[in-house]
């Protein structure tokens, strides 16, 4: 059993970006099995979740 300090980190992201978020996390987490988890908004504050669609972007590859 570890017994170190942990913080909580909370990301905003989109569903079709979260394999690239979980990828870079294991890449840079120290642990073998971080914990990663994704939580679904049902409904918000539409001009927030408005906010979140425009400062959040697709990394689109050229000829996909």
């Amino acid at each position: 059993m570890e017994e170190g300090q942990e913080e909580l980190l909370i990301m905003k992201t989109r569903k079709e970006l979260i394999n690239d978020v979980i990828k870079l996390i294991r890449e840079l987490h120290p642990y073998e099995v971080p914990e990663i988890i994704s939580l679904s908004i049902s409904e918000g504050y539409e001009e927030y979740l408005k906010w979140i669609d425009d400062v959040v972007y697709i990394k689109v590859e050229k000829g996909k």
